[in-house]
C-alpha cells in the first residue's frame, strides 16, 4: 500500500477550505454588492435631473436678479454692456453648463454664451414665446432650465417680466454623469472585494491554516513518539476546540509517565525485572517532555506581513493617478528647469531616496529586526503624507516626500527581510507570491478609489486618508508580527569592486541596460508621469484616469503568473524578456497614434502584458547570466548590486518623459518612449544572441 504524506494531506486540506470560504464570501458580496449597486444606481438616476434643475434654477435666478438690476437703472434690455464677460465665467465654473442664453418676452435671444449656444438659440426662438413662468423642459438635446427676468423700480408698481434666462444642460451629460456613477460603482465592487480577500487571507491562514498546519506537524512528531510538545496560542473556535483537545491529551500523557516514573523511582530496589525492562523500554521508544511539561510548539504565519504591507503600499498608490497635477498645483519656478520637468521631479527624487536608502533599511532589519524598524519607519510616512497634504510650495512637497520614500524603502526591505527569516527553500516562492500579491493589489486598489477620492473630496483630503491608512499599517505591524526575531544569514557586505566585477559581465550588463532599466523608465515615466497629466489634457476625471491606470495592474495581476510558469517550463527566460520590451514600446506607440482615453487604456493594457512578461523573467535571468559571480559573491550580493542599479530607471524615467514632452509635447513624447522600449528590445535580444557563445568564455575568466 502507498502511504500518503500527512502534509500533502494538510496542505490540500487547507487549500480546500481557503478556496471554499473565500469563494462564497465572494459570492456573497458580489450579490449583496450588486444589489446594493442596482438601488444606487436607480436611486441616483431619478434624483440627479431634479438635482440639476434645482442647481439650473439658482444659478439662473442670480443671472436674472443682475440683468434685472441693470434694466431697473434705466440700461435697455438689448443693450446691457459686458453680458458675454459676466457670463463666461459662470460658464467655466459649471461644468455641466450647455449654454446660458437670455430671451426677451417674445422669445428672441438677446444674449447667449457657452459651448452649445449657436445650436440652442434656433431651439429657443422657436419655442420661447410659448413657455411662461419658471420651469424645466426637454428641448431638443437640452434640459432647459428657464428663470423669468423682472424689473422692479423704486418705488413703482410691482416688477413686470421682460424676459427669461434659460440654463441649459445637455441630456449627455445626465447620461454620462449616470455612466461614470455606474464605472465608479464597478470599480469600488471590485476594490471591495480585493479587500475582502487581503482580510481573509489573513485572517483564514491565522486561524485556520497555520493552527491545522502545527497539528498536523504534532501529530506526526507523535506518530515517531515524541511527545514533548504541545501547540501554542490557540484561539477559541472550532479548530481551537480541536487543538486543545489533542493538547490535552498530550499533557495528560506526560503526567501519566510522570506517575509511572515516579512510582518506579520510589519502588526502586523492589521492582521486578521485567518493570524496570518495560520503563527502560518505553524511554528508548519514546520522548516525553522534562519536569515543566510540554513545549508550546508555534510557527510565525509568513501571511502576518501582507496586511501592513497591502496598507502601507494602498496609502502610497492612492495619488497615483493624479499626483503630477498635484505637483502643478504648488508649482514654483526652479532656475533651469521647465515646469514639466519641474511636474516630474518629485517622482524622480522619490526614487532615488528610495534607492538610496535601502542598504540602510537592510541593515537596520539585521539589527534591530523587522518588527522594531518597522514600527519606526512608519513613522515617516504618516507625517510625510499629512505634510504632503498641507503643502504651501514645491520645495514643502519634496521633503514630505523624501519621508514617504524613506518609509517606503524601510517596508520594502523589512518585508522582504520578514519573508526571508521566516521561510526555508520549501515554502519561499509562496512567500514571494504574498509579497507580490499584496502589492499588486494595492495598486489595483489604491491607484482606482485614489482617482475616485481626489473627484470627490479633493486631492489634499486624499493625502489625508493615505496618512490614515499608513498609521493603520503601522498598527498592523505592532499587532501582528512578532517581537521576537531569528538571526538571519547574510553574505558578506557588497564592496564596490563587486559592482565592477558584476558589471564585466556583458550579458548582465545588456540585461541591465536594454531591458530591467527601460522597463522602470517605461513605468515611471510613461505610467506614472505622462498618463495622468495626457489624459487630463484630453479632458477626462480623475475617476477615468484611475481606472484607465488600473488596468496596468489587472494585467499583470491575471498574466504574470501564468507567462512565468510557460517561461520557467520552456526555459526562455531571454525571450520572454526580449518580447516584453518589444511589446511595451509598441504599447507606447499605440497612445502616439490616438488621441482618446480608450486609445491610452488599451497603450496601458498593453504595458500591463509587457511587464508581465518580462518582470519576473528578468530576475530569472539574473543568477543565470551571472553564475560566476554568484560563486563568487553570493547570490544576494548579486542581487543587490542588479536591484540597485535597476533603480536608476526609476529616477530616470519621470525626468525623461518630463524633457521629451517639454520638448515635444505629450503625445509625441509617447511616441519617442515607444520608439525607445522597441529599440532597447531589439539591442537586447541581438546581445544575448551576440554573447550567447562568449557566455562561457566569460564564466571561466571570472572564476579564474
Amino acid at each position: 500500500m502507498t502511504s500518503v504524506d500527512p502534509r500533502t494531506q494538510d496542505g490540500a486540506f487547507t487549500r480546500r477550505i481557503n478556496v471554499q470560504l473565500v469563494s462564497l464570501t465572494l459570492v456573497l458580496l458580489i450579490a449583496a454588492a450588486g444589489l446594493f449597486s442596482w438601488g444606487a444606481a436607480r436611486v441616483f438616476g431619478e434624483a440627479l435631473a431634479p438635482a440639476l434643475t434645482g442647481k439650473s434654477a439658482v444659478i439662473g435666478d442670480i443671472v436674472a436678479r443682475q440683468i434685472g438690476a441693470e434694466v431697473a437703472l434705466d440700461v435697455p434690455f438689448d443693450q446691457i454692456p459686458g453680458v458675454g464677460e459676466f457670463l463666461g465665467p459662470i460658464i467655466a465654473a459649471h461644468p455641466e453648463a450647455a449654454y446660458i442664453a437670455i430671451t426677451d418676452r417674445l422669445g428672441h435671444v438677446l444674449y447667449a454664451n457657452g459651448p452649445r449656444a449657436d445650436a440652442v438659440k434656433p431651439l429657443l426662438e422657436a419655442s420661447g414665446s410659448k413657455r411662461e413662468g419658471a420651469g424645466s423642459v426637454e428641448l431638443g438635446a437640452f434640459l432647459d432650465t428657464t428663470v423669468p427676468v423682472t424689473v422692479q423700480r423704486p418705488g413703482g408698481p410691482p416688477g413686470a417680466t421682460i424676459g427669461a434666462v434659460h440654463f441649459g444642460v445637455a441630456r449627455s451629460f445626465v447620461q454620462s454623469t449616470l455612466k461614470e456613477m455606474i464605472y465608479d460603482v464597478v470599480v469600488v465592487l471590485l476594490v471591495s472585494m480585493l479587500v475582502t480577500f487581503e482580510i481573509l487571507l489573513i485572517l483564514i491562514n491565522i486561524s485556520i491554516a497555520t493552527p491545522i498546519r502545527l497539528a498536523s506537524d504534532l501529530l506526526a512528531q507523535a506518530t515517531r513518539g515524541d511527545f514533548r510538545h504541545v501547540i501554542g496560542g490557540t484561539a477559541r473556535d472550532e479548530v481551537g476546540g480541536l487543538v486543545e483537545r489533542i493538547n490535552a491529551i498530550l499533557r495528560a500523557l506526560w503526567r501519566d509517565h510522570r506517575r509511572l516514573a515516579a512510582r518506579v523511582r520510589w519502588t526502586q530496589g523492589r521492582t521486578s525485572v521485567a518493570a524496570n525492562a518495560l520503563l527502560t523500554a518505553l524511554a528508548t521508544r519514546f520522548q516525553f517532555a522534562g519536569t515543566t511539561g510540554p513545549r508550546p510548539l508555534g510557527a510565525v504565519d509568513i501571511s502576518r506581513i501582507r496586511a501592513p504591507l497591502f496598507l502601507f503600499m494602498f496609502a502610497e498608490e492612492l495619488s497615483r493617478s493624479f499626483f503630477p497635477l498635484y505637483v502643478n498645483d504648488l508649482y514654483t519656478p526652479i532656475p533651469g528647469l521647465s515646469d514639466k520637468v519641474v511636474m516630474g521631479l518629485p517622482i524622480a527624487l522619490f526614487m532615488l531616496v528610495v534607492a538610496l536608502f535601502t542598504p540602510f533599511a537592510g541593515a537596520w532589519c539585521d539589527r534591530f529586526g523587522v518588527r522594531r524598524t518597522l514600527l519606526i519607519g512608519m513613522i515617516p510616512a504618516v507625517v510625510g503624507f499629512a505634510g504632503t497634504a498641507m503643502a504651501q510650495s514645491l520645495y514643502d512637497l519634496l521633503f514630505w516626500r523624501c519621508l514617504c520614500a524613506v518609509s517606503y524603502a524601510m517596508m520594502f526591505i523589512g518585508a522582504q527581510g520578514f519573508l526571508a527569516e521566516h521561510t526555508h527553500r520549501r515554502n519561499r516562492a509562496s512567500g514571494m507570491a504574498t509579497f507580490v500579491g499584496a502589492v499588486i493589489a494595492a495598486g489595483i486598489c489604491g491607484v482606482s478609489i485614489g482617482g475616485i477620492l481626489a473627484d470627490q473630496i479633493g486631492f489634499r483630503a486624499t493625502f489625508g486618508i493615505s496618512a490614515a491608512l499608513a498609521l493603520a499599517a503601522t498598527l498592523a505591524v505592532a499587532w501582528l508580527l512578532p517581537s521576537a526575531r531569528g538571526q538571519l544569514v547574510r553574505d558578506a557586505p557588497v564592496k564596490l569592486r563587486d559592482y565592477w566585477l558584476v558589471l564585466r559581465n556583458l550579458r548582465f550588463l545588456a540585461l541591465l541596460m536594454f531591458s530591467s532599466i527601460p522597463t522602470k523608465i517605461m513605468l515611471t515615466g510613461y505610467l506614472f508621469y505622462i498618463v495622468p497629466i495626457y489624459l487630463h489634457t484630453l479632458g477626462e476625471s480623475q475617476s477615468a484616469t484611475g481606472r484607465i491606470m488600473m488596468g496596468y495592474g489587472l494585467t499583470v495581476l491575471v498574466l504574470a503568473p501564468w507567462i512565468s510558469r510557460l517561461a520557467d517550463r520552456s526555459g526562455r527566460h531571454a525571450l520572454f524578456a526580449g518580447v516584453g520590451g518589444l511589446i511595451a514600446g509598441l504599447g507606447a506607440l499605440l497612445a502616439f497614434e490616438g488621441n482618446s482615453a480608450l486609445v491610452v487604456l488599451v497603450s496601458v493594457v498593453t504595458l500591463g502584458l509587457a511587464h508581465a512578461f518580462n518582470n519576473a523573467t528578468q530576475l530569472a535571468l539574473v543568477p543565470e547570466v551571472c553564475r560566476a559571480e554568484c560563486d563568487r559573491i553570493g547570490r544576494s550580493g548579486v542581487f543587490a548590486i542588479y536591484r540597485l542599479l535597476e533603480r536608476a530607471g526609476s529616477v530616470l524615467g519621470p525626468v525623461m518623459a518630463a524633457a521629451l514632452a517639454e520638448r515635444l509635447g505629450y503625445q509625441q513624447a509617447l511616441g519617442v518612449l515607444g520608439v525607445f522600449g522597441l529599440v532597447c528590445g531589439v539591442l537586447f535580444c541581438a546581445a544575448f544572441l551576440l554573447t550567447r557563445s562568449q557566455a562561457l568564455e566569460d564564466v571561466e575568466e571570472i572564476a579564474a
